[in-house]
Protein backbone atom coordinates (compact mmCIF):
# COMPACT_ATOMS: atom_id res chain seq x y z
CA UNK A 1 0.00 0.00 0.00
CA UNK A 2 2.85 2.37 0.73
CA UNK A 3 4.14 1.90 -2.84
CA UNK A 4 0.69 2.63 -4.30
CA UNK A 5 0.41 5.74 -2.16
CA UNK A 6 3.89 6.89 -3.14
CA UNK A 7 3.11 6.50 -6.83
CA UNK A 8 -0.27 8.21 -6.50
CA UNK A 9 1.18 11.14 -4.60
CA UNK A 10 3.94 11.52 -7.20
CA UNK A 11 1.32 12.10 -9.92
CA UNK A 12 -0.09 15.59 -10.45
CA UNK A 13 -3.09 16.34 -8.25
CA UNK A 14 -5.44 16.89 -11.21
CA UNK A 15 -4.53 13.48 -12.59
CA UNK A 16 -5.19 11.76 -9.26
CA UNK A 17 -8.54 13.42 -8.75
CA UNK A 18 -9.67 12.36 -12.23
CA UNK A 19 -8.01 8.99 -12.69
CA UNK A 20 -8.79 7.39 -9.34
CA UNK A 21 -12.59 7.84 -9.48
CA UNK A 22 -12.65 6.83 -13.15
CA UNK A 23 -10.68 3.66 -12.41
CA UNK A 24 -12.95 2.78 -9.47
CA UNK A 25 -16.10 3.26 -11.55
CA UNK A 26 -14.60 1.15 -14.33
CA UNK A 27 -13.72 -1.59 -11.89
CA UNK A 28 -17.27 -1.66 -10.53
CA UNK A 29 -18.79 -1.73 -14.01
CA UNK A 30 -16.61 -4.72 -14.89
CA UNK A 31 -16.88 -6.71 -11.64
CA UNK A 32 -20.36 -5.83 -10.43
CA UNK A 33 -21.84 -4.99 -13.81
CA UNK A 34 -20.53 -7.87 -15.91
CA UNK A 35 -18.66 -10.56 -13.99
CA UNK A 36 -21.07 -10.77 -11.07
CA UNK A 37 -24.17 -10.67 -13.25
CA UNK A 38 -22.72 -13.39 -15.48
CA UNK A 39 -21.88 -15.58 -12.49
CA UNK A 40 -25.33 -15.02 -11.00
CA UNK A 41 -27.02 -15.91 -14.29
CA UNK A 42 -25.10 -19.19 -14.43
CA UNK A 43 -24.99 -20.15 -10.74
CA UNK A 44 -27.86 -18.32 -9.07
CA UNK A 45 -27.81 -15.09 -7.08
CA UNK A 46 -26.10 -16.29 -3.88
CA UNK A 47 -23.51 -18.61 -5.35
CA UNK A 48 -22.79 -16.26 -8.27
CA UNK A 49 -22.18 -13.35 -5.90
CA UNK A 50 -19.84 -15.45 -3.78
CA UNK A 51 -17.81 -16.73 -6.75
CA UNK A 52 -17.49 -13.25 -8.28
CA UNK A 53 -16.43 -11.79 -4.93
CA UNK A 54 -13.84 -14.53 -4.38
CA UNK A 55 -12.42 -14.01 -7.88
CA UNK A 56 -12.23 -10.24 -7.34
CA UNK A 57 -10.53 -10.81 -3.97
CA UNK A 58 -8.18 -13.31 -5.56
CA UNK A 59 -6.98 -10.73 -8.06
CA UNK A 60 -6.00 -8.54 -5.12
CA UNK A 61 -3.38 -11.13 -4.11
CA UNK A 62 -1.30 -9.65 -6.92
CA UNK A 63 -1.04 -6.43 -4.90
CA UNK A 64 1.27 -8.24 -2.46
CA UNK A 65 -0.60 -6.72 0.47
CA UNK A 66 -2.34 -9.34 2.63
CA UNK A 67 -5.09 -6.90 3.57
CA UNK A 68 -6.22 -6.25 -0.03
CA UNK A 69 -8.03 -9.60 -0.48
CA UNK A 70 -9.75 -9.13 2.89
CA UNK A 71 -10.76 -5.59 1.92
CA UNK A 72 -12.02 -6.83 -1.45
CA UNK A 73 -14.18 -9.46 0.24
CA UNK A 74 -15.58 -6.87 2.65
CA UNK A 75 -16.20 -4.46 -0.19
CA UNK A 76 -17.96 -7.23 -2.12
CA UNK A 77 -20.46 -7.61 0.71
CA UNK A 78 -20.96 -3.85 1.01
CA UNK A 79 -21.33 -3.40 -2.76
CA UNK A 80 -23.89 -6.19 -2.86
CA UNK A 81 -25.92 -4.32 -0.26
CA UNK A 82 -25.55 -1.05 -2.19
CA UNK A 83 -27.02 -2.63 -5.33
CA UNK A 84 -30.33 -2.59 -3.49
CA UNK A 85 -33.74 -3.48 -4.79
CA UNK A 86 -33.26 -1.88 -8.21
CA UNK A 87 -30.14 -4.01 -8.86
CA UNK A 88 -28.13 -1.00 -10.04
CA UNK A 89 -24.35 -1.01 -10.06
CA UNK A 90 -24.16 2.80 -9.78
CA UNK A 91 -24.44 3.20 -5.98
CA UNK A 92 -21.46 0.84 -5.56
CA UNK A 93 -19.58 2.60 -8.35
CA UNK A 94 -20.05 6.01 -6.75
CA UNK A 95 -19.10 4.72 -3.29
CA UNK A 96 -15.97 3.05 -4.69
CA UNK A 97 -15.00 6.24 -6.54
CA UNK A 98 -15.37 8.35 -3.40
CA UNK A 99 -13.41 5.85 -1.31
CA UNK A 100 -10.57 5.55 -3.84
CA UNK A 101 -10.29 9.32 -4.16
CA UNK A 102 -10.23 9.89 -0.41
CA UNK A 103 -7.96 6.95 0.40
CA UNK A 104 -5.39 7.34 -2.38
CA UNK A 105 -5.73 10.65 -4.10
CA UNK A 106 -6.91 13.42 -1.87
CA UNK A 107 -4.17 15.98 -1.30
CA UNK A 108 -3.11 16.61 2.24
CA UNK A 109 -4.02 13.24 3.72
CA UNK A 110 -1.32 11.81 5.95
CA UNK A 111 0.67 8.96 4.39
CA UNK A 112 0.17 5.38 5.47
CA UNK A 113 2.41 4.19 8.27
CA UNK A 114 5.52 2.33 7.09
CA UNK A 115 5.21 -1.45 6.97
CA UNK A 116 6.54 -3.36 10.00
Amino acid sequence: LADVERRCRAAPRRWRLLALPAAAVGEELVWRGQVMRGCQARMGPERGWLVATLVAGGTQVLAANPLFPVAAAGWGAAARHLRGADDSVWPAAVAHAVWATLALGWPGLPPAPPPP
